[in-house]
């Protein structure tokens, strides 16, 4: 079992280290070229942030990492849902620029992860 939990922790932080840099680039994506160009990996995103929630979850159980406020990335979530609704995509940009990734920064400081 502890050799699963230590491959599912250097899975989970790989892919959390991708986290900020993921949400400046949709975010540049959205400035640039527009949502088309985005929406992609927006919906990529969505979907691994189901995954990176799932995996915290467990690794959090045996203490391997500090759980994610996954209250605050839902409204974050929600939030850039919101936005596309009001075809608002600055503020959409603004969420993955601004919210997102330092919240994901944050979190990898705090873990001593990056």
């Amino acid at each position: 079992m502890e050799k699963v939990v230590k491959e599912s922790l250097e899975m989970y932080v790989e892919y959390v280290k991708n986290l900020p840099r993921a949400c400046l680039h949709i975010s540049n994506l959205i400035k640039e070229e527009g949502l088309i160009s985005a929406i992609n990996l927006i919906r990529q995103f969505s979907e691994g942030m189901s995954w990176v929630i799932d995996m915290n979850t467990l690794l959090s159980t045996h203490n391997a990492v500090k759980p994610l406020d996954i209250v605050e990335i839902q409204g974050f979530l929600t939030e850039i849902t919101e936005a596309f609704e009001a075809q608002d995509y600055v503020l959409m940009s603004d969420l993955f620029e601004y919210e997102l990734s330092p919240y994901f920064e944050n979190y990898l400081q705090e873990n001593s992860l990056n």
